[in-house]
């Protein structure tokens, strides 16, 4: 009988080290410094501990919810967790979070940086993870370019703004709203637009259109060498009404991005698609940067009618005028 009531207090001895150690080691996790990246996070009005605890989770700046919940009841704070916009650390303690949010949002700044030839799709979701902004308010205000007032988006006929949010790094804080944002992407094309050198082009196309070569070469060109190169063969076979047939246009027209274009894909029933179409696509296909858009502008004079990637990892490309050192040369690179 004595053996079994010290068998029954071990095991609960044990038990209790137990979840005493594991309480111990996420407290530890609370208190120890996580990643130092900073996230930004939007507390809605009327948002309980609870709401606010899976808000904190999704965006990895708590790790145990659980914990963390056990910190804000602890600390009598329940009731006077603020709303609003949040920059927050992943590196800092619970205790420091929760006196965060009591204190309110702070106009902390960050950067986002857009990468060029990113799509408005590609950027609604780079400004939603790391600035916090909706990217679904983000789709609907960048779909319809008569809410902004600029000059340049009057040759516009796809009516969104693709390729017209300029790629650059850009300084936000909490409480940038994503009608701002897009703004400072369209003043900051305006601006380099305007620093640009034109000449007459071989043919001779709008703004709109000028945007569009320019997408199209830095979706194609990873040289900055090449990239008049590539405008020079677009704006030839444009002159000789030949189709494009460029495989960006292809990527762009699917739902989701390949790492290889088949026979299947060629036939998509698309206006984006240059291989049934001649002619430019109806819009952009990404946000061009400078160095795309000069090309566009200044195209390299030559006769060059096809190119085909020879070096992969460089992104180096051969140049001609004949078709047939052109399939030989596509042969040989196994394309």
């Amino acid at each position: 009988m004595l053996k079994k009531i010290k068998l029954k207090q071990t095991i609960s001895i044990i038990l209790l080290l137990v979840t005493a150690g594991v309480f111990i080691y996420f407290a530890a996790k609370a208190i120890l410094p996580g990643p130092k990246e900073s996230v930004a996070i939007v507390i809605p009005e009327g948002s309980s501990v609870n709401d606010i605890t899976k808000i904190l989770e999704e965006k990895e700046i708590v790790t145990n919810g659980l914990v963390f919940k056990f910190y804000v009841f602890a600390s009598g704070e329940t009731e006077k967790l603020l709303p609003g916009r949040y920059i927050l650390n992943k590196s800092s303690a619970y205790r420091q979070i929760i006196a965060d949010l009591v204190e309110g949002p702070k106009r902390i700044s960050y950067k986002v940086t857009i990468p060029e030839g990113f799509t408005l799709k590609q950027i609604g979701k780079r400004l939603s993870k790391t600035g916090g902004l909706s990217n679904k308010e983000f789709t609907v205000m960048a779909d319809d370019s008569r809410l902004y007032k600029y000059d340049f988006l009057k040759y516009n006929k796809a009516g969104h703004l693709e390729g017209y949010l300029f790629p650059e790094t850009y300084t936000l804080d909490a409480e940038t709203q994503v009608a701002e944002v897009i703004n400072m992407m369209l003043r900051q094309f305006e601006k380099e637009y305007k620093s640009l050198k034109k000449t007459k082009t071989p043919v001779k196309l709008d703004l709109h259109q000028i945007v569009t070569v320019a997408s199209l070469v830095e979706r194609e060109a990873k040289l900055k060498e090449e990239r008049p190169f590539i405008a020079g063969v677009i704006y030839n076979r444009l002159k000789k009404k030949m189709k494009l047939e460029i495989d960006a246009t292809i990527q762009y027209a699917l739902k989701e991005r390949k790492k290889k274009i088949t026979l299947k894909d060629l036939e998509i029933d698309s206006p984006y698609n240059t291989y049934k179409h001649v002619g430019l696509p109806p819009s952009p296909i990404g946000s061009p940067g400078i160095d795309s858009l000069k090309a566009a502008l200044n195209p390299a004079k030559r006769n060059y009618l096809y190119y085909v990637l020879v070096d992969e990892k460089t992104g180096k490309h051969f140049f001609t005028n004949n078709y047939q050192e052109f399939l030989k040369v596509k042969h040989k690179k196994g394309k």
